[in-house]
């Protein structure tokens, strides 16, 4: 049977307060769906430190001071801009855990990039993971299977 989106953001909350571990994140592609979805279960308050939601380039600059010469190079869409991303969240979180990410969700994209392409980099005892996805679906299903992706990848580096 599979796992239902509830059940993973269920077992990362149970494992992030065994741990005393407390999360934090950087979102653009998922607009607020990882704190959202770690907000909707209880308990939420022992490990959800805090969460930007940093949706334009703008944003990305002005909260967390992405260089706007390494957007233009690279686009927002790009392993660089997700890591000066989580360098941002780190300046403004003491979170043991900082999860920033990016991408296409679509429906259209006027870059070399395609719909479905998701970067997120995940900060963890010093160390940063980063992944990037190809995804398929509507905006929504990218949105809901980034979540799971990234939750999935949490769980495998709290083990």
């Amino acid at each position: 049977m599979k796992k239902t989106k509830s059940d993973l953001t269920k077992k990362l909350v149970k494992s992030l307060i065994k741990n005393n571990l407390k999360i934090a994140f950087a979102e653009s592609i998922t607009g607020g769906l990882l704190a959202s979805e770690i907000i909707s279960i209880p308990d939420a308050s022992k490990v959800i430190e805090e969460s930007f939601v940093v949706y334009s380039a703008k944003a990305k600059q002005k909260i967390l001071d992405c260089k706007s010469t390494t957007i233009e190079k690279y686009s927002v869409y790009s392993f660089e801009v997700v890591r000066e991303m989580l360098k941002g969240l780190r300046k403004l979180s003491e979170a043991d855990i900082l999860v920033s990410v990016s991408g296409i969700a679509g429906p259209s994209v006027d870059l070399d990039k395609k719909i479905g392409e998701v970067f997120f980099a995940i900060e963890y005892k010093d160390k940063v993971y980063q992944k990037k996805l190809n995804l398929s679906g509507n905006r929504n299903e990218i949105r809901k299977k980034s979540l799971d992706k990234i939750f999935t990848e949490i769980l495998n580096l709290l083990q």
